[in-house]
């Protein structure tokens, strides 16, 4: 159900966009990883959108913005810490 899911939001294009410095990144064409889970009354969908190209980490920030066309979604990030990196590149 979750591919489903993934290519509803595709198909309407309602994703996930990606700037920095004011400029869109760009990411591949479909998440890499997806999953299609309940808690409690609600369903949640996770994903990971990788990029095209890598970026650098230092400078400027990232901008997300994930939408969905319709009032029956509600979008949250986990908060600044939900980025994890190897220690190596948290340097």
């Amino acid at each position: 159900m979750a591919a489903q899911v993934i290519a509803n939001l595709l198909g309407q294009h309602s994703f996930t966009d990606i700037y920095r410095n004011g400029k869109q990144v760009k990411y591949l064409n479909l998440p890499t990883e997806y999953y299609l889970s309940r808690r409690g009354n609600q369903a949640v969908l996770e994903f990971v959108l990788p990029l095209a190209e890598p970026q650098p980490l230092v400078g400027k920030a990232f901008e997300i913005s994930t939408y969905y066309s319709s009032y029956f979604v509600y979008i949250t990030y986990k908060g600044p810490t939900a980025l994890h990196l190897p220690l190596a590149m948290a340097e």
